[in-house]
């Protein structure tokens, strides 16, 4: 049962702040392809992006409303969580924190696309910078050294674990996926068929999700508003990968959203302030266990995006100097040993939002994925019980291993029966 939730609190609950920052900085994708060509042939410095979605966003009143009226929201609902931690309302706290949190999120994506655009309109990338440091860290000496050799943390008993764990849960799911080795591949529309399918078996058509081919995508992708997973029409994959792509983008996306929405509150629904790199991480971690393998296509990703990352970042060299996308680009192909298609993709993902010229000026969700990976990990290994662990990783979408964890714990512990 839900706590009991004042008028007054519920009304800041209710704003409406989600905002997704990275389609701000969607352009000409046919231009953005020819550009990067060029820039991988030498033919020019950096690739030329151009940002339409950033002309003249804060000079619209709905943007600059929706930024006040979140704002707004987080403050009271915190102010408001704290008065309540004081007379001992733990539920309403709890409540108050995690609601509070989601819109501080949501606004914090506001202010990095600000960011964005004064960074593009006048070199200034303070705001880029600092915004995207507070949704998404720093990258970690350490993290990047697991990067390179992710067997320092990756050992078999863990693997055989979640590889028992995956079947035993939703093996049902999974065997709607063909039985076919590496050299069979399934194109977009075999993989929206697979997915749906094994949507029915989870029983994810009832709350209305779907998988569908979408122009607009380049990765698979999950949105929830739209109870849509969307697979680009280029999108090819194997039997093993496709399974991998059950557990990450149905079970953990689509199901802990399903979950949060049935425990009535919206943050575990939609996000709290600090759900997207540990769900990401325990997405690809349970990709994994689907395979059996820390050979798996997810971990491969997630650890090439870290290190794309860190190079831009600069941590791998004693002086810690960075690099812009040119540099980079070179470093990848020539240290790293990444191919041209690995290094353009994961370069046109860290340099969203930027003109690649700055060193060390990036658009940071990618590094995300690896962190949250190697957290999981860590949180899995010390679980007293692996079955109760994911239990409570399910619950919705929040941080399962951190301070949220404990807001989550003292809500349902203490919320009334």
């Amino acid at each position: 049962m839900t706590v009991n939730i004042p008028a007054e609190i519920q009304q800041w609950i209710d704003v409406k702040s989600s905002f997704v920052d990275y389609k701000k900085f969607q352009g000409d994708e046919d231009a953005r392809k020819l550009s990067r060509e060029k820039f991988a042939r030498g033919e020019v410095e950096f690739p030329e992006y151009l940002y339409p979605e950033l002309e003249n966003l804060y000079a619209t009143d709905s943007f600059m409303s929706k930024l006040e009226q979140t704002s707004e929201a987080a403050r009271n609902l915190l102010l408001a969580g704290h008065a309540y931690k004081e007379q001992g309302d733990i539920p309403l706290w709890a409540v108050c924190s995690l609601e509070g949190g989601r819109h501080i999120r949501n606004l914090n994506k506001m202010e990095l696309v600000r960011g964005a655009e004064c960074l593009l309109r006048t070199g200034d990338p303070q705001r880029f910078v600092q915004y995207n440091r507070l949704l998404h860290g720093v990258v970690a000496p350490e993290l990047f050294q697991i990067a390179l050799q992710p067997e320092t943390i990756f050992n078999d008993q863990l693997m055989n674990q979640l590889n028992g764990l995956v079947y035993n849960r939703w093996g049902d799911a999974l065997a709607v996926a063909p039985e076919t080795d590496d050299e069979v591949v399934y194109n977009a529309q075999q993989i929206v068929y697979v997915l749906n399918e094994a949507m029915m078996v989870l029983n994810y058509h009832a709350a209305g999700y779907a998988a569908e081919i979408s122009e607009a995508h380049s990765t698979i992708a999950t949105n929830h508003g739209k109870k849509r997973v969307f697979v680009p029409p280029s999108r090819q994959m194997t039997a093993a990968a496709l399974r991998g792509r059950i557990v990450h983008e149905l079970v953990i996306h689509v199901g802990r959203g399903i979950s949060g929405k049935e425990t009535g509150y919206k943050s575990l629904e939609s996000g709290t302030a600090d759900y997207l790199e540990k769900e990401e991480g325990l997405a690809v971690l349970l990709e994994c266990g689907a395979s059996g393998s820390w050979e798996n296509e997810g971990i491969d990703r997630a650890r090439k995006r870290y290190i794309a990352a860190g190079l831009i970042a600069g941590i791998d060299r004693k002086e810690a100097l960075p690099r812009d996308g040119r540099e980079t680009f070179e470093d990848l192909l020539s240290v790293y040993s990444f191919s041209e298609a690995e290094a353009l993709t994961h370069l046109d993902n860290a340099f969203r939002g930027t003109d690649w010229k700055q060193p060390g000026v990036f658009y940071s969700k990618l590094q995300i994925y690896f962190a949250g990976l190697v957290n999981n990990v860590s949180f899995l290994a010390r679980a007293d019980n692996l079955e109760q662990a994911i239990d409570f990783a399910l619950i919705g979408k929040f941080d399962h291993t951190g301070e949220e964890a404990n807001i989550v714990k003292n809500l349902f512990d203490t919320a009334p029966v």
